[in-house]
């Protein structure tokens, strides 16, 4: 660590020319970190003075905030005299002033990030208490506005919840242990040690939905043009993209250019590339893109196009239950071809490129929702934002994730939003023990071998709910982003009684779901399935990028999340199509008796490419001829006969 102190010198003429003037001018609440307030009033001081390049004597230094560990680093001593005039020395302790400038400034982001101190003037790094509903208008209308959100989150009393809560996790804790013993949970491997300590796990043989099935190799390829033909002129997507200018505009976006866009962006082409391979010029594609392209023209393309593949007869046999839509939430990592502000470094994903998180939620393969994330950014912030902010018809009961999905509070979060949150856990026998709670007595559970590690304070939940209430308006009105909120929930370090409280009550929704999941094989199953069906969507969000070595294109924040929603249209035209001959079909096929081949189509996934031309040069300016689904489904199934 010395060598990082030394460097750390070295380069302070840099740290000070990009991070002291921020120091200086930023309007900061230090709460009540009062050495963190000490030590950047002196560092202030000291800069402004005249005497500004000699090392201070230790001695009246604001220290407290540097850790011990690291004070070694910052103190150094030094041998002068008493006076000018006397011979007598003593030994004195100095400050080194720049590594006391760049501790100060390791303190204040620590702080910053756990909520210690706030920015006032900021979005991500003011209090929490700023981002709610205000205390008076809460006090006045709570009433209200829970009436106004009745259809949006849980507005029971929460005694009402509690005792609901409490029936459904004791009739569990005495069920799954009733059906390990008898063994009729046969889905649960149990050991036993020589000293006869009982030890548990969750074998699961992998089941997938197989993205790119070959029998779509039995279909004539067709040009991805033809397919964003086919899909606009059965659902209007186009319709969508309006000129930036609301009234007035007399121009309408051509059909041929629209195409060529979605290509140009949707597989990060490149306007030039795109313009030198087809018959569209450069210069129309820049108009598209100046007066009729923006991001929520873009999704609203998309949700259109979802809503009809949901109508199509084959979808109802996506639902991997009855309880309602299993969805999914994963990220997507992808490098970025020119450097912006969301792009970070990481070498396990990008090497020595920078790159961005495409966030996702995809329920029955469609892709619902895309927002594109910093590659820094822990994706559970993002969950209950991309999924509430759904605007498909599509009604999403449960959803699945990875263990980046979750944190301290998504369980209690989406439960009183109405979700039900199924991640997939990892080492579920080590998380059990460690986080299973119930309401009563250890001793009541002395017996079982799925057992509680700690009991719920009831109390604090009760006393602390009407301020969860106010978090959960906050969210639900949308005054904020959902995620800004949520990051600050899951992420601080500092935690008041109404964190507490609520991260108490995830614990209870989160082990209800625990043991539910060591309970039901199908229910594992589901969650594996839902997962599966993300990664199958990323295959072909990656078969798109592949022209350019899967690299999006934009420059900016938002030209990422044009591209990023350009190749979500993309998809969606592509698993229309294919949703489409999966339905033709399947009405021959019924129409045919053939019970086999029925169920045969209804478990193809419709997320496939192989039959489909997604290079070459493309053809936008002439009048593609309708694809015949049903003459081309006839053609497949003559060659069954």
């Amino acid at each position: 660590e010395g060598y990082v102190w030394r460097y750390y010198v070295r380069e302070n003429p840099a740290i000070k020319r990009n991070l002291r003037n921020n120091a200086l001018s930023l309007c900061i609440d230090f709460n009540n970190e009062t050495a963190l307030k000490d030590g950047l009033k002196y560092a202030k001081a000291y800069w402004q003075s005249s005497d500004k390049t000699k090392d201070p004597v230790a001695k009246g230094v604001p220290i407290k905030f540097i850790p011990k560990s690291k004070r070694k680093y910052i103190f150094y001593k030094k041998v002068v005299k008493i006076s000018p005039k006397s011979k007598r020395t003593k030994n004195l302790s100095y400050i080194d002033i720049k590594r006391y400038e760049m501790a100060l400034y390791q303190a204040l982001s620590t702080a910053i990030s756990a909520g210690n101190i706030f920015i006032p003037d900021s979005v991500g790094y003011r209090s929490l208490e700023a981002e709610l509903i205000a205390n008076h208008i809460w006090g006045k209308d709570k009433k209200t506005i829970l009436k106004s959100l009745a259809d949006c989150i849980n507005t029971k009393p929460i005694d009402e919840i509690l005792t609901e809560l409490k029936d459904t996790l004791n009739e569990l804790y005495k069920g799954v242990n009733q059906r390990i013993k008898s063994g009729a949970n046969n889905h649960i491997k149990i050991n036993m040690d020589k000293d006869n300590i009982i030890t548990w796990k969750l074998p699961y043989k992998k089941e997938a939905d197989a993205a790119d099935n070959p029998y779509y190799e039995k279909f004539k390829t067709i040009g991805i043009a033809d397919v964003i033909d086919f899909t606009a002129n059965k659902t209007n997507f186009y319709d969508s993209l309006t000129h930036l200018v609301s009234k007035g505009a007399k121009s309408k976006a051509k059909p041929e250019h629209i195409k060529a866009y979605l290509v140009s962006q949707g597989e990060a082409i490149g306007h030039k590339k795109t313009a030198e391979s087809s018959d569209v010029s450069y210069q129309n594609l820049i108009d598209m893109e100046g007066k009729f392209i923006r991001v929520d023209s873009l999704v609203e393309a998309g949700d259109i196009i979802i809503d009809a593949i949901s109508d199509l007869p084959i979808f109802k046999y996506y639902n991997l239950s009855d309880y309602g839509i299993h969805a999914s939430l994963d990220g997507q990592k992808l490098e970025t071809k020119y450097q912006t502000v969301l792009s970070r470094y990481s070498t396990k994903y990008f090497g020595y490129g920078k790159g961005v998180v495409s966030y996702s939620l995809i329920a029955n393969h469609l892709p619902v929702s895309t927002k594109i994330i910093g590659a820094n950014e822990h994706e559970s912030h993002y969950v209950l934002d991309i999924i509430y902010n759904n605007n498909s018809d599509l009604k999403i009961k449960a959803v699945s994730g990875d263990m980046h999905s979750v944190n301290r509070v998504n369980f209690a979060l989406l439960y009183l939003f109405g979700y039900d949150f199924m991640p997939r856990i990892t080492q579920m026998n080590l998380k059990a023990e460690q986080s299973l709670v119930a309401f009563k007595g250890m001793k009541s559970f002395k017996n079982d071998i799925i057992k509680p590690s700690s009991i719920i304070d009831e109390e604090l939940i009760t006393s602390e709910w009407d301020e969860i209430q106010r978090i959960l308006a906050s969210i639900a009105r949308k005054d904020v982003s959902q995620s800004t909120i949520i990051k600050k929930l899951s992420s601080y370090s500092r935690k008041n009684r109404t964190l507490k409280a609520l991260i108490e009550f995830d614990k209870i929704i989160m082990s209800i779901y625990m043991l539910k999941y060591i309970d039901d094989i199908q229910l594992r199953r589901n969650v594996h399935r839902a997962l599966n069906r993300g990664e199958a969507f990323h295959q072909i969000r990656s078969a798109l990028f592949q022209v350019n070595g899967k690299k999006i294109l934009g420059k900016s924040e938002n030209a990422l999340e044009i591209s990023n929603q350009c190749n979500r249209v993309l998809a969606c035209c592509i698993i229309y199509y294919n949703a489409s001959l999966l339905s033709e079909l399947l009405t021959q096929a019924e129409a045919r008796g053939d019970e086999k081949l029925c169920k045969q189509i209804k478990r193809l996934s419709p997320v496939a490419w192989q039959h489909i031309s997604l290079l070459g040069n493309f053809v936008f300016c002439e009048n593609a001829q309708r694809l015949d689904i049903k003459g081309i489904v006839e053609s497949v199934l003559a060659k069954f006969d």
